[in-house]
């Protein structure tokens, strides 16, 4: 499995990390679950923006992972799909 996998693998799961933190910060209880979208828009500070990091994460996902798969599904060399952060660094130019 190669790096750019494994990110999308980790990209999957942040979400559910965000979620976890903002409902961990906002003083989630049970009862707060009847009704977790209205619990989640009284929420302020570092919880809310878990909230808001949740949210773009989700949106974000589907095409970063479309992304990388493309690039794994196309034929050619499998290094520059894999190593693209590697080489765009200004050291690596050099």
């Amino acid at each position: 499995m190669t790096i750019a996998l494994w990110c999308v693998l980790v990209a999957a799961l942040l979400p559910f990390c965000f979620s976890m933190t903002a409902k961990a910060g906002g003083r989630f209880t049970p009862r707060a679950n009847h009704n977790p979208r209205e619990f989640l828009e009284t929420i302020q500070g570092w919880p809310k923006r878990a909230h808001w990091a949740q949210q773009n994460s989700f949106e974000a996902f589907p095409m970063f992972a479309a992304a990388v798969i493309i690039a794994h599904v196309v034929p050619g060399p499998n290094s520059t799909a894999t190593c693209w952060p590697c080489s765009s660094s200004p050291a690596a130019s050099s």
